[in-house]
């Protein structure tokens, strides 16, 4: 579009996602999988909209690569939100994991490996973008849940991409690049 900043050939020739300014910086999102529990009705619970669903033993899309597979696992990633300050990341996880430990069923289900939880954080753009800062008080509350925080990195020039760290259990557990 004219005046937004971006340059629509640029974009037409990238192969992922383009950084149209600061406002973008980092993409988040909650990412859950289960194979024994339905997880649609979490979006009610939350009252946010759905990102992605696949359902156990239905078809994952109706078009493109993925057309005709079928689930192995439940999966739904919500709570898409798009942020360009490491404050920001800070005051999603803080929020998102409150949601989370107030949810009357997921915490159980986490714990007891019903289900898992996933607070993605991924940075794209042209020039190279540091991971956000985390605060080591949020990374042990998100880990209370059982749950992980990955932070994937297509700003840094690697052999492969994108370069992922791993918060588990409360604690980093390692940086590595991955195809």
């Amino acid at each position: 579009m004219a005046g937004d900043g971006r340059n629509p050939t640029l974009e037409a020739n990238q192969n992922m996602p383009q950084n149209s300014g600061p406002a973008n910086k980092y993409d988040m999102s909650l990412r859950i999988w289960s194979d024994s529990v339905r997880l649609e009705p979490l979006a009610d619970d939350f009252n946010v909209a759905i990102d992605v669903l696949h359902i156990k033993g239905e078809p994952m899309a109706q078009e493109g690569y993925r057309a005709g597979r079928i689930a192995k696992r439940h999966y739904i990633s919500l709570m898409h939100q798009k942020s360009h300050t490491s404050a920001d990341v800070a005051t999603w996880l803080i929020k998102m994991s409150a949601l989370v430990h107030a949810h009357r069923e997921l915490p159980g289900w986490l714990s007891h490996g019903q289900a898992e939880a996933v607070f993605w954080i991924a940075m794209f753009g042209r020039e190279e973008i540091a991971a956000p800062v985390i605060d080591p008080r949020i990374i042990s509350s998100i880990g209370d849940l059982n749950a992980s925080i990955l932070i994937e990195n297509y700003t840094i020039p690697s052999d492969e991409m994108p370069v992922k760290t791993w918060y588990r259990n409360g604690s980093i557990s390692g940086a590595t690049a991955s195809a």
